[in-house]
């Protein structure tokens, strides 16, 4: 049997989503306006950012949020289809932007951030779909290039962060 070492007690609506970043674990609330960043070895909540003004229009899905260790940002997406990155160091809202490189049906599907923090990608459209990469740093996100694919289904970074793998429907 496993034995619990540690536990942080959180408000309720703190399950939509988990991301370990270099600021702590961020924990999406079912209120998309609030997140919590927990010190990841003591289990010590280090602040809830709340900023109904910043992030009132945020979906609550974890598609739409992607993080990774090295970097202390969130990248969010809004239901408007803008892209925001939040500091969650400062509790600062660094970027929010539209992607303007995406097609007229530019929904944007998902996120992913690449292990080193220093790419994020997204998938945008329904049937044909883009691939687009940003280049991401504390000040933001910068629209690098994007590519046609035939499908618009979730994306995953290897281990080592050199590959990007997107699922096709075929399998």
């Amino acid at each position: 049997s496993k034995k619990v070492e540690r536990a942080v007690n959180l408000p309720s609506d703190a399950r939509r989503g988990l991301f370990y970043t270099a600021a702590g674990l961020a924990i999406v609330s079912d209120d998309p306006r609030r997140i919590y960043v927990v010190d990841p070895d003591s289990l010590q909540l280090r602040r809830c950012i709340h900023a109904p003004g910043l992030l009132q229009f945020f979906q609550a899905t974890p598609d739409h949020y992607s993080a990774c260790a090295s970097s202390p940002l969130l990248a969010c997406l809004s239901a408007s289809n803008r892209i925001a990155l939040i500091n969650l160091e400062t509790a600062e809202l660094v970027a929010d932007d539209y992607l303007r490189s995406a097609s007229r049906d530019g929904s944007i599907r998902t996120l992913q951030m690449s292990p080193d923090g220093k790419q994020l990608f997204a998938l945008t459209g329904k049937q044909p779909g883009q691939l687009h990469r940003l280049a991401v740093a504390e000040s933001g996100w910068t629209e690098r290039e994007s590519l046609a694919i035939d499908h618009t289904s979730p994306c995953l970074f290897s281990g080592d962060g050199k590959k990007l793998a997107v699922s096709s429907p075929e399998g």
